[in-house]
């Protein structure tokens, strides 16, 4: 994916009172899901069926309690149950609800009200049974969610709803939704014939019973909705890099998987090994079902499939670099202040061919220097205090400003040298930024990138910086 700067933004704060139910699913936070489904995959339509049950948890962020949450299926499917806790049978609302703001598109709606309110920032499981067909969606208002049961070639993703989709029946919520914070996630898919499961989960075991295949299939980092095509496939694995296709696309595949490989040769090189758990797929699907990305995957159309499309400036070749460049991402769930945000974003920013890194440094320094404006406490407080003084939503910029200046201290080959060897010591187990601080204060040899670190991540003295410095070029002139 692509990487933009992060822009300031006003917060609106709603404040509800002790005694309101939010009954909206604006702050559903999904933490985990797993998918059991058994496919009848059949070309005649009245044959096809696919019988569920989604298990998922999710976590309430907003102020208010939450009574309800809605779930959005495929038309062509029915919610036989929701169980909570202890298998408790909750009450249900099933309703063909029409979509705003996407005429003519029409969907199962599911009212779900929970066994007791869930209280901010509090977590709920529960169980989602139902059963039924998939519904061409691309003739009412989704022009590339063609999703059937068809023993030829299926998908199973948020898309076509062939699972639930937290939001109310409205486009805008839809779209949040489907672009929602990644989790984790497993899918057991049972089906009928030889076809393989494929997608944005990884390969975990196949078993063959009473001429049924059963696979199962789960992330290795948190990931965006399950998306996985079922088809005739054929699969090349290197390095966690995954290429599936269809008949006749071998050629072009080899050829794919090729570039993507230089190109991930490239980053190793100037970043050091990806995240032993990190993957990508790259699979074709069938014209009219569109291309897309998210967390661990990206899906071409076959007229797309080809080698040549990874030249130059084409839709596609951004698409796959930047699912690639993923791959060496810190923190892959985007919590936000996590500290390894700051070396993420500049290393995308680096390496997107598209980004200029001198109006990126100059940008971050901009909306710094804003942020501290209308906060003095902020440029007061050390990096290694901000979560702990409640600092999490501007500490992902500010971490990122603070590696761009050390690019600046340090050079380009002695930046991207301590960024292998902080990828390497501190990409797993718990760390925090005081870790990090230990980690610079005994690796960096640079005296000014010392003093720089010390200033900002130990003392606090970001603010009389900014103070002095009306450029970024004139912060890291007073450092070198």
């Amino acid at each position: 994916m692509g990487f933009g700067v992060t822009r300031i933004i006003t917060f609106i704060f709603v404040i509800f009172s002790t005694g309101n139910l939010a009954n909206a699913n604006d702050n559903i936070e999904l933490l985990n899901s797993t998918l059991i489904t058994k496919l009848h995959l059949d070309a005649s339509p009245d044959r096809a069926q696919m019988l569920a049950a989604y298990q998922v948890s999710f976590r309430n962020k907003g102020d208010a309690p939450l009574e309800k949450v809605t779930i959005l299926l495929n038309p062509g499917l029915q919610v036989s149950k929701v169980l909570g806790a202890g298998g408790r049978k909750l009450q249900t609302r099933n309703r063909n609800a029409h979509i705003a703001g996407r005429e003519p598109l029409r969907l199962n709606a599911v009212d779900i009200t929970l066994a007791s309110p869930l209280k901010h920032n509090s977590r709920r499981e529960i169980v989602i049974h139902y059963a039924g067909s998939l519904e061409d969606l691309s003739l009412v208002g989704l022009p590339q969610s063609r999703e059937v049961l068809h023993p030829t070639f299926t998908m199973l993703r948020a898309q076509g709803f062939a699972y639930p989709v937290f939001a109310r029946p409205e486009m805008q919520a839809i779209e949040a939704a489907w672009h929602g914070k990644p989790f984790h996630q497993v899918a057991f898919v049972e089906v009928n014939g030889n076809q393989k499961v494929v997608g944005n989960l990884a390969f975990a075991e196949k078993t063959i019973n009473s001429g049924k295949t059963n696979f199962e299939l789960k992330s290795t980092q948190p990931t965006g909705p399950l998306a996985l095509a079922i088809g005739d496939y054929d699969i090349g694995r290197n390095s966690g890099i995954s290429t599936a296709y269809r008949g006749g696309q071998s050629a072009a595949a080899t050829n794919i998987a090729t570039a993507v490989q230089t190109y991930a040769h490239s980053l190793t090189r100037k970043l050091g090994a990806p995240k032993s758990d990190a993957m990508l797929t790259i699979l074709s699907v069938p014209d009219g079902y569109g291309s897309g990305h998210s967390e661990g995957l990206i899906y071409v159309e076959d007229s797309m499939f080809d080698a040549a499309t990874l030249t130059g400036d084409t839709d596609f070749a951004a698409k796959v670099r930047g699912a690639v460049r993923d791959m060496w991402l810190l923190n892959p769930s985007h919590s936000t202040g996590h500290w390894a945000n700051g070396v993420d974003r500049f290393i995308l920013a680096s390496n997107t061919p598209s980004t200029d890194i001198l109006v990126f440094k100059e940008q971050l320094f901009g909306e710094v220097l804003a942020l501290e404006a209308q906060n003095e406490k902020l440029g007061k407080t050390p990096l290694t205090d901000f979560t702990i003084e409640g600092f999490d939503a501007e500490a992902d910029i500010i971490n990122t400003l603070a590696f761009a200046v050390l690019h600046d201290l340090l050079g380009d080959e002695g930046f991207w040298g301590l960024t292998r060897q902080l990828r390497a010591d501190l990409s797993a187990g718990y760390t925090d930024t005081s870790t990090v601080l230990d980690f610079l204060d005994r690796t960096l040899e640079n005296r000014s990138a010392k003093k720089f670190v010390t200033n900002w991540f130990e003392k606090g003295r970001m603010g009389k910086d900014l103070a002095k410095a009306k450029t970024y070029a004139e912060l890291v002139k007073r450092y070198r």
